[in-house]
């Protein structure tokens, strides 16, 4: 079932940094190593680089890329100690790590990955996904091979430096007092980043979410619908964002869709209109909880 798979995608291979989920993934992608999202920061934008269009060609979008330029400033203000920085590049390395095992290899094994799609739209998606990426990754470290403990050191860092969506990516509450539980949810909910609400939504953190939403959200698809009122709160999972760049390279989820579109079209009706009907609870929670607004942009 396809819904299974994408509910693995984002988790942070090796070193310790998993996000984990509630099955395997069932597809076979080329990059193994499943990133999460960049923050809609302006250092990842479009590429002029020509890339094949969708089959049916209504595509409006190209997948971003960071240029060389951008990932050499980045690396620079990571290694000054910018937390920000550091956490972008914690996940950079982590979007980038499979290919930077054989990036030579790697044009073959995407040209075969959207070769077994199921349409000539996906299969286009398949590719441009692909070579987004590979140009983000030949910038980072020269296109040098990157180690493991890279993805952990920069985003333990940037949590140390207090970056909020790294302190909820890392955070651990075995190890932690419920008061701390709630506190962090408390900041995430008043600094109203949606980044770190994502982080929150997996089933590490499920007693202190089951506190605050177990009236409103139960079944199979709790973590889904904080995923999705993240997104609608202003996390980048629109068509063509790094969000779905990744979803196709990692899941095998190749769509000219959003986050959203994409789980729904996956489910039945019935656990669809479930599953709506959580996310707008959650976002109404959220508001009295001090989520000022549910629109997206919280900055």
């Amino acid at each position: 079932m396809l819904i299974a798979g994408i509910l693995l995608v984002l988790v942070l291979v090796g070193a310790g940094l998993i996000w984990k989920r509630d099955s395997a993934v069932e597809v076979a992608p080329p990059e193994k190593a499943a990133a999460a999202e960049e923050t809609a920061s302006g250092s990842i934008g479009s590429t002029d680089a020509a890339r094949p269009s969708a089959a049916r060609g209504a595509q409006r979008w190209q997948f971003p890329v960071r240029s060389e330029a951008a990932t050499k400033a980045l690396q620079a203000r990571a290694e000054a100690g910018d937390a920000a920085a550091q956490r972008e590049l914690a996940l950079a390395y982590d979007r980038c790590l499979m290919v930077s095992l054989d990036p030579a290899d790697y044009p073959r094994q995407i040209h075969a990955f959207a070769s077994t799609r199921g349409s000539a739209e996906e299969a286009a998606i398949a590719e441009q996904a692909g070579q987004a990426l590979m140009e983000e990754c030949a910038g980072l470290d020269d296109g040098q091979r990157i180690p493991l403990d890279a993805i952990t050191m920069w985003m333990q860092q940037a949590a140390q430096g207090g970056d909020l969506e790294a302190i909820a990516t890392t955070w651990r509450p075995a190890n932690t007092h419920a008061l701390e539980q709630a506190a962090l949810w408390d900041r995430v909910i008043a600094e109203h980043h949606a980044e770190a609400l994502y982080a929150l939504s997996n089933l590490y953190q499920a007693d202190e979410r089951d506190r605050r939403f177990g009236d409103v959200l139960a079944g199979d698809h709790a973590s889904t619908a904080l995923e999705l009122a993240a997104c609608r709160l202003g996390k980048e999972c629109g068509p063509g964002s790094v969000f779905m760049r990744t979803m196709c390279t990692a899941a095998g989820a190749c769509a000219d869709a959003s986050y959203e579109e994409l789980l729904l079209r996956a489910l039945p009706a019935a656990e669809r209109k479930v599953l709506q009907m959580q996310v707008e609870a959650v976002l109404q929670k959220l508001q009295r909880q001090g989520w000022a607004s549910a629109e997206p942009g919280h900055r």
